[in-house]
Parts: structure tokens; C-alpha cells; sequence
């Protein structure tokens, strides 16, 4: 199981669940590590790709976890405010 994989399953979760009917939600989830002084910082990237009216493709802004832990609430927060970003474009 790699690191991102119960990310990915939250972040499936909740694609289904606020998704309207019909609607492409496309979604990565990055594993990151940024350079500190003394080491490195582990994140997790959420992106999502929808489509705009036109069916053109709209990157909604990647999300940052910077938690080691995170839980399905967090990840449907995230993606409500990517689908509400997209849906505005």
C-alpha cells in the first residue's frame, strides 16, 4: 500500500458523494517532501480536474495536507471547496 492510497480512497468517497449526476471528476493525490533545515517535511497533495461549461478541463488549486494524519471530514472539506471553485469557472 503506498502512502497516498487511503487519501485517494477519501478523497473517491467524496467525489461520490458531492459529485452532481454526470459530472467528470478527475483527482491525484502527491505525495510531497518540501526541504527544511535538518530534514525534509512530508505532504500530500490533493488536485482535482473538472469541467467547465464548455467541457474544457479546470484545475481547481491543489490542496496541501500537512497533517501525518487525516480524516474523511478533512478530505470532503477540500473537496467541496474544489468543486465549488471549479463550478464557478
Amino acid at each position: 500500500m503506498r502512502l497516498t492510497d487511503p487519501v485517494a480512497a477519501f478523497v473517491v468517497n467524496a467525489i461520490t458523494d458531492q459529485a452532481d449526476p454526470g459530472e467528470v471528476v478527475d483527482y491525484e493525490v502527491q505525495f510531497e517532501l518540501a526541504p527544511r533545515p535538518g530534514g525534509y517535511n512530508p505532504s500530500l497533495v490533493v488536485i482535482l480536474v473538472g469541467r467547465n461549461s464548455s467541457e474544457a478541463p479546470v484545475m481547481a488549486p491543489p490542496a496541501t495536507i500537512n497533517s501525518a494524519i487525516t480524516t474523511q471530514a478533512a478530505i470532503d472539506t477540500i473537496v467541496a471547496n474544489a468543486l465549488t471553485w471549479i463550478r464557478a469557472q
